[in-house]
């Protein structure tokens, strides 16, 4: 994201907590995280559309704050390094856990965007505490950009996809705590982390997670509208992907189920995109501190030719599932099994549904592994030396 246009969301951002005003994206995700709604555990079909919703009414928020209508919402890809997500120079403006962007891991946050923010803990509501985080340092890697990849192209049933793509969502929720020692983004506030969004690098993860869905419904044309059954509040959140303009349509305001308002008055008055940052942007990053997989990216290597395939979809399902892996510890920590255990554990589903979880045998697909890498394929978990043809 442009920087000049960051700082000004960060302004708005801010501004919209310091007025009281930011909170209630914290209540609301809880209203549905449980009770009727539930749209959390075991892939219900709410999953995407009230995520999706609930960005566009904050991005619309922040707009109007800062007066400035070119104010795109930013996504966090922490797939472009999946080892070393929660490492970064504290003091280097390119990271996100700088007081550039976001804010340190480990304890309460008092630097960056929500610096000092504290939110009422619904467990005991005459408290204000701290927003905080404890990066897992020795947590197993996040999910490769390839493994993401695989889920958009090879699950066509939406069912399996979202069941699946919100266990690997949630083990970035489960590793933003580490030792007993609490997170916002996991168990600490509200049961079960309920109230999540009151650490706002909520939605920049969310914001990555609805890019991947944007990517499968390039490629699915399912109306998955029918699965919502009569909730209207939702309803239009998740329209087909319009090939002719090149996004998905959706209404502009996300009507509560007790108002009367039909949601289809402004259906497709907006439509989301998402873009796969510049070549510019990616050179600017030589001097990037924190990261060798960004220094990699910014010097034209093999990874940054590979990853960018992987991500623009020309990787055929073949080429994907043969890429040799990386044989290092770091990069044999990510299980998806244990992603969705994980996921279970912070969502509070008790996944009795055992046989929704038979997807999850295709952990370890690696048909190979190799010890011969470079840092670069290192922190990508697998080598960079063929580039797809998309056969």
């Amino acid at each position: 994201m442009d920087k000049a246009l960051w700082a000004k969301l960060k302004q708005a951002w801010q501004t919209l907590e310091r007025e009281g005003k930011y909170k209630k994206f914290a209540t609301d995700h809880e209203l549905h995280y449980g009770g009727d709604m539930k749209d959390h555990s075991g892939g219900p079909p709410g999953f995407f559309a009230f995520h999706r919703a609930q960005i566009q009414d904050l991005e619309t928020e922040l707009i109007q704050i800062s007066g400035e209508c070119d104010l795109g919402f930013p996504y966090w890809d922490w797939s472009a390094d999946p080892i070393d997500w929660w490492k970064g120079d504290p003091h280097g403006d390119r990271n996100i856990w700088s007081d550039e962007y976001m804010g340190n891991n480990d304890g309460c946050v008092t630097s960056g965007l929500p610096a000092n923010w504290e939110y009422t803990d619904t467990k005991r509501p005459e408290y204000k505490v701290c927003v905080e985080r404890n990066a897992n340092t020795a947590h197993r890697g996040m999910p490769t950009r390839s493994t993401l990849q695989d889920v958009i192209q090879t699950e066509t049933d939406y069912g399996d996809f979202v069941h699946r793509m919100e266990a690997l969502h949630g083990d970035l929720h489960g590793a933003m705590q580490s030792g007993g020692q609490p997170a916002n983004l996991a168990g600490k506030a509200g049961r079960q982390g309920k109230a999540s969004p009151s650490d706002p690098i909520f939605y920049l993860h969310h914001a990555f997670i609805d890019s991947l869905f944007f990517e499968w419904q390039k490629r699915n044309t399912v109306d998955l509208n029918t699965l919502l059954g009569d909730r209207k509040d939702l309803k239009g959140f998740i329209n087909g992907y319009n090939t002719e303009d090149g996004c998905v349509p959706m209404p502009v305001h996300r009507d509560w189920p007790d108002e009367s308002t039909d949601w289809q008055d402004d259906d497709g008055a907006t439509c989301v995109a998402y873009e796969q940052p510049s070549d510019g942007w990616l050179a600017s990053l030589e001097d990037a501190p924190g990261s060798s997989l960004l220094q990699a990216l910014a010097g034209g290597g093999k990874c940054y030719s590979l990853q960018r395939q992987i991500k623009a979809g020309e990787c055929s399902d073949e080429e994907l599932s043969s890429l040799v892996c990386i044989d290092a510890p770091e990069c044999n920590k990510f299980s998806e099994k244990t992603a969705d255990e994980a996921d279970a554990a912070f969502s509070g589903d008790s996944s009795d549904e055992a046989e929704l979880h038979d997807f999850f045998e295709k952990e370890g697909k690696c048909l190979s592994y190799s010890s011969d890498f470079t840092e670069a394929e290192l922190h990508v978990c697998h080598k960079c030396d063929v580039p797809c043809t998309g056969r």
